[in-house]
């Protein structure tokens, strides 16, 4: 899970939206059927997106071989959480990760190297075809530099009591 307020400058870059007002309406949307998704033949596949309320209710509402992450304590505390992902699927699987193998997957897995992979191999997950990377500010995405306070306002005040458990606020 990640922080709407951050969530919304991602939207507006991935989507290719004009506006921080039209990713909100986005953000909160909860029948948004868009296409961009592929299958093998690049064929475009529907899909259904929740808003982020409705996302992170779905995922809390699974009772067996639950895992929550968020994006946050990923750039903060990396070894934690990778070492909180193994031990979650070391039960699952039944099967150890070393603490070289949890260091390979901190490092592989960072937003500098996947960025710099993008540049070098592109991302299959990017839905647009034009110039611009699927892997934008990563760690610098801080929502207090982009968003008008009347719109933190009103995501707050849309998605408190999930924020507030998650503890955004």
């Amino acid at each position: 899970v990640r922080d709407p307020r951050n969530v919304i400058t991602s939207l507006k870059h991935h989507y290719s939206i004009d506006d921080y007002e039209k990713s909100k309406e986005f953000l909160f949307d909860e029948r948004r059927i868009i296409k961009g998704h592929f299958d093998k033949k690049d064929h475009p596949l529907p899909a259904l997106l929740l808003s982020w309320k409705s996302h992170y209710l779905s995922w809390k509402q699974v009772k067996q071989n639950y895992l929550l992450i968020k994006y946050e304590n990923l750039l903060t505390n990396p070894d934690e959480e990778f070492r909180k992902i193994s031990n979650y699927f070391s039960k699952i699987l039944k099967q150890n990760f070393s603490d070289k193998k949890i260091e390979n997957s901190i490092k592989s897995n960072s937003f500098n190297n996947l960025k710099r992979m993008e540049t070098l191999s592109g991302f299959n997950e990017f839905i647009t075809h034009d110039n611009r990377k699927f892997f934008n500010l990563g760690p610098e995405n801080k929502w207090k530099n982009f968003l008008q306070k009347s719109t933190v306002d009103e995501i707050e005040s849309k998605f408190y009591n999930e924020m507030k458990e998650l503890g955004y606020l």
